[in-house]
């Protein structure tokens, strides 16, 4: 599991162009101050994208499709069930709320003003086996 925020870079060449940054909600401490909804969440079958950029000059040829998809296979092999982010359109860093509806994400929430609160219900892949029950079929 978590241990702490995960992050990728992607970079062209030696220049970043996009960053994405996510982990359970718990371990974004200002998070509970923005909306309270995730102060009491200890779960981390969740996760929260708290930053999604990319460089103005590459907007618009699917690095940020890129990088979440990077993302949603990544906590799959976590276990974890659902992505969260706010989406504020039009002037979002992290994407517009078209950006987050067109990768799979259904508006969940609208109670902040602006700023729609969306999630992505992920699959797990049931072939899967983690790494702590291999190691126990194989000694046990």
């Amino acid at each position: 599991m978590y241990k702490k925020v995960c992050s990728k870079i992607l970079l062209e060449g030696d220049k970043c162009i996009g960053y994405i940054e996510f982990a359970p909600p718990m371990f974004f401490k200002t998070l509970g101050e923005y909306d309270d909804k995730w102060t009491n969440i200890p779960r981390k079958d969740i996760a929260y994208i708290s930053c999604l950029y990319i460089n103005v000059n590459h907007k618009g040829r699917g690095y940020g499709s890129l990088l979440l998809n990077d993302v949603i296979k990544y906590p799959g092999k976590l276990r974890v069930k659902e992505i969260y982010t706010y989406a504020k359109d039009p002037n979002n860093p992290s994407g517009q709320l078209s950006f987050w509806i067109r990768n799979g994400f259904k508006v969940v929430d609208t109670s902040i003003e602006n700023y729609p609160l969306v999630k992505r219900i992920l699959k797990l892949d049931p072939y899967f086996i983690s790494p702590l029950i291999l190691n126990y079929s194989l000694f046990h």
